[in-house]
Protein backbone atom coordinates (compact mmCIF):
# COMPACT_ATOMS: atom_id res chain seq x y z
CA UNK A 1 0.00 0.00 0.00
CA UNK A 2 1.04 3.40 -0.46
CA UNK A 3 1.36 4.01 3.93
CA UNK A 4 3.88 1.25 3.26
CA UNK A 5 6.32 2.66 0.70
CA UNK A 6 5.89 6.02 2.76
CA UNK A 7 7.48 4.30 6.01
CA UNK A 8 9.65 2.76 3.55
CA UNK A 9 11.01 6.24 2.73
CA UNK A 10 10.86 8.10 5.54
CA UNK A 11 13.59 5.32 6.82
CA UNK A 12 11.22 3.77 9.32
CA UNK A 13 12.40 0.62 11.35
CA UNK A 14 11.53 -2.67 9.53
CA UNK A 15 9.34 -4.07 12.81
CA UNK A 16 7.15 -1.67 11.82
CA UNK A 17 6.70 -1.88 8.57
CA UNK A 18 6.44 -5.32 8.76
CA UNK A 19 3.55 -5.29 11.68
CA UNK A 20 1.67 -2.44 8.88
CA UNK A 21 1.76 -4.85 6.72
CA UNK A 22 0.42 -8.25 8.54
CA UNK A 23 -2.00 -6.01 9.88
CA UNK A 24 -3.16 -4.65 6.26
CA UNK A 25 -3.14 -8.18 5.08
CA UNK A 26 -4.82 -9.50 8.34
CA UNK A 27 -7.55 -6.63 6.95
CA UNK A 28 -7.76 -8.17 3.32
CA UNK A 29 -8.17 -11.82 4.59
CA UNK A 30 -11.25 -10.88 6.75
CA UNK A 31 -12.90 -8.66 4.37
CA UNK A 32 -11.72 -11.10 0.99
CA UNK A 33 -15.00 -13.29 1.46
CA UNK A 34 -16.94 -10.18 0.52
CA UNK A 35 -15.02 -9.80 -2.86
CA UNK A 36 -16.16 -12.04 -5.78
CA UNK A 37 -13.60 -9.98 -8.31
CA UNK A 38 -9.96 -10.97 -7.41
Amino acid sequence: SGAIRSMILDGAPAESIIASWEKDEAEFAALKPNFHLY
